[in-house]
């Protein structure tokens, strides 16, 4: 179960649903966790729905109940199964694939899984908009965070150097999936918060836009 941070309300003209980031595991408790899964569970039970990836999100309201937003038969998006594969180091892809050749031994695979690590994706959103000058990105983190880091995924840097320019402009974040930037993805031994960590990168990021310096101001 993941648990995903939107944008909220804003004065920046942002989106206030685009998701903005992911956490895995959930920071839920078991009893809420389990009225999950049976929640899901029951679901798909009744809509006779066998052999299929599925993606299902939910909302747990005030009276501590769950409520179903949508449910498809899909794997979640957003870098979801990177999170799974992260903390848990099991392809959600290859089990399901499997599943069909060795419906055992997948099912022993997951019932015996075991949390590795605590993973977190979130996606660069700068609440600033304008023509991009230059971005540079300096991850000089303290001792004390390094140590309980194992692994740092940023996978857009490749293509950087396509994302500088003065006919690169940000403009606010409209649509769920136009965020430009990319997104850092982390996994830390467990204990360790991983947005902790995230949001100690995002600190050192600096987009220089043209005219107008600009540092660290992320949703």
């Amino acid at each position: 179960i993941t648990q995903k941070t939107k944008i909220g309300l804003n004065d920046n003209g942002h989106n206030q649903f685009v998701e903005l980031a992911h956490e895995f595991p959930a920071d839920i408790s078991n009893h809420e966790a389990n009225l999950i899964s049976k929640y899901i569970y029951d679901f798909y039970q009744n809509i006779e729905a066998m052999n299929v990836l599925t993606h299902t999100e939910v909302i747990i309201g005030e009276d501590k109940d769950v409520y179903l937003v949508e449910g498809h038969f899909r794997p979640g998006g957003d870098a979801i199964t990177k999170l799974i594969l992260s903390s848990y180091e099991l392809d959600v892809f290859d089990l399901f694939f499997r599943s069909f050749l060795e419906p055992q031994e997948v099912k022993k695979k997951i019932a015996t899984r075991k949390l590795l690590y605590r993973s977190a994706i979130k996606y660069f959103i700068p609440k600033q908009t304008g023509k991009v000058d230059n971005i540079f990105l300096k991850f000089e983190l303290d001792d004390k965070l390094l140590k309980n880091l194992d692994a740092i995924y940023i996978n857009y840097l490749n293509n950087m150097n396509n994302l500088a320019g003065e006919d690169k402009e940000l403009i606010p974040v409209l649509a769920s999936f136009d965020r430009e930037l990319g997104a850092v993805l982390v996994r830390v031994k467990n204990g360790t918060d991983p947005m902790t960590l995230i949001d100690s990168i995002f600190k050192k990021i600096q987009i220089n836009f043209t005219n107008k310096k600009y540092s660290g101001d992320f949703f």
